[in-house]
């Protein structure tokens, strides 16, 4: 769709947090300009993105390129909210209702990456989440025993652990 001369998607409500709906965006080039045909002049850029952000009249402060780069990629950073301001208002093609619902769309996308960085951490920290860390390294297992670290079933783990040591270091 062609909205202002640009390249428009509609926001979609599909659950992706903010690095997947941005990837899949600037990949297709939404708020780019078209040619003749509609079809918009590429996917965006680090660089090109930073130039139209910077050419929005109320963006006084402009965006530094380094911001944008972040936003293209694989990372857990997420985006400002003055940013999605600028960047509802690329997708939205400068139209007031389409920026306005890119913005929310955008903010939706943002709660969701802080949501699966905060799931991720859970899940990565020992002992929480679905998934547990398995110690490897015999400094690892004795950092774990000595730090107090053990759960519940410390001591059958601490007597594998103590068989396993005995070979090495001897009765």
């Amino acid at each position: 769709m062609v909205k202002n001369g640009k390249y428009y998607i509609a926001p979609q409500n599909n659950g992706d947090n903010f690095k997947q709906l941005f990837a899949r965006l600037a990949a297709e080039g939404a708020g780019r300009p078209v040619d003749t045909k509609g079809v918009p002049d590429g996917p965006w850029t680090p660089e090109l993105l930073t130039d139209a952000i910077c050419a929005i009249d109320a963006n006084q402060a402009g965006i530094e390129i380094r911001t944008v780069q972040i936003w293209f990629q694989e990372n857990d950073n997420g985006i400002g909210a003055e940013n999605i301001r600028w960047l509802a208002r690329i997708f939205g093609c400068n139209d007031p209702e389409s920026t306005s619902q890119w913005q929310v769309r955008l903010q939706t996308a943002k709660t969701q990456l802080t949501n699966d960085r905060r799931a991720k951490q859970n899940t990565d920290k020992d002992g929480t989440g679905s998934q547990k860390r398995i110690r490897n390294s015999l400094a690892e297992k004795l950092e774990w025993l000595l730090t107090g670290q053990a759960s519940a079933n410390w001591c059958c783990q601490t007597n594998l652990t103590i068989s396993w040591l005995i070979p090495i270091f001897g009765k």
